[in-house]
């Protein structure tokens, strides 16, 4: 049971225990400017009782500082440093591109549309064959969401919303917003934090005149809590008539 213990261990940790005395100088623990490395009792390499020596090694190649550890509080050692670093590096990836489904709040991802009063409405209808979200009666009214296209509608402003799942800190990437279509009289766009605008800074919306018009946001780092919403939002400006924006946001978000 010892044994297997053992050797599991050493398979997670990819660690080359090799039947040498010499210091494995091709195989460091860790990679810095002085690694560390292992060496071990050829006899005994087997048992979870064999003493290793933990050597810290100069960059220029001098041993500086030498441990005599057992195998089994090394690998305990390691698990522990492994385990904590896993644990500061838990967080949560929102990329629009790879979360988008046929499903309202999978992934975290909603599919909406702004009512008069700024509330947001969940869009009704997707469609399977051509992979899009829109309305259910066919027209343009509340705009739609085509992958990573976001189309406006003609009475209705359409948004893109990721939900917070807990509390923690949101980052939002620069990511490329892009005018997709032959828009008439421009399009616009606008980032909110719940009913905060969060980008534009000076507020209000950003506008393409044109098709190939791109702006590409500064980072935006967040306080989240649990529920909290942050709205990615479309403008027809005028008419709708060719109006939509290519738009893959990239979010990060650390409980």
């Amino acid at each position: 049971m010892k044994r297997k213990l053992k050797k599991a261990l050493v398979l997670i940790y990819g660690l080359k225990i090799r039947a040498s005395r010499s210091i494995d100088h091709e195989n460091p623990i860790f990679h810095h400017q002085n690694p560390s490395y292992i060496h071990h009792e050829r006899s005994r390499m087997n048992h979870l009782n064999a003493k290793y020596e933990l050597s810290k090694v100069h960059h220029k190649g001098d041993v500086i500082k030498k441990n005599r550890v057992h195998t089994l509080a090394l690998l305990i050692g390691l698990l522990g440093l492994t385990l904590s670093a896993q644990a500061q590096d838990t967080h949560l990836t929102a990329n629009f591109k790879e979360g988008y489904s046929g499903e309202q709040g999978k992934n975290n991802w909603s599919y909406e549309y702004v009512l008069k009063d700024g509330s947001y409405k969940k869009i009704e209808t997707f469609d399977s064959e051509k992979k899009v979200w829109k309305d259910p009666k066919g027209t343009w009214k509340v705009g739609a969401v085509w992958g990573m296209v976001l189309i406006p509608g003609h009475q209705n402003d359409v948004a893109l919303t990721w939900t917070s799942p807990s509390d923690g800190k949101l980052t939002m990437w620069p990511t490329v917003i892009r005018a997709h279509g032959d828009t008439k009289d421009g399009v616009q766009v606008c980032i909110k934090f719940n009913d905060q605008v969060v980008w534009p800074k000076d507020g209000g919306f950003h506008l393409f005149k044109a098709k190939g018009e791109s702006v590409k946001p500064d980072k935006i780092d967040l306080e989240a809590k649990a529920g909290d919403k942050i709205h990615f939002i479309v403008n027809r400006v005028g008419k709708s008539a060719g109006d939509s924006v290519a738009w893959n946001p990239y979010l990060t978000f650390k409980p």
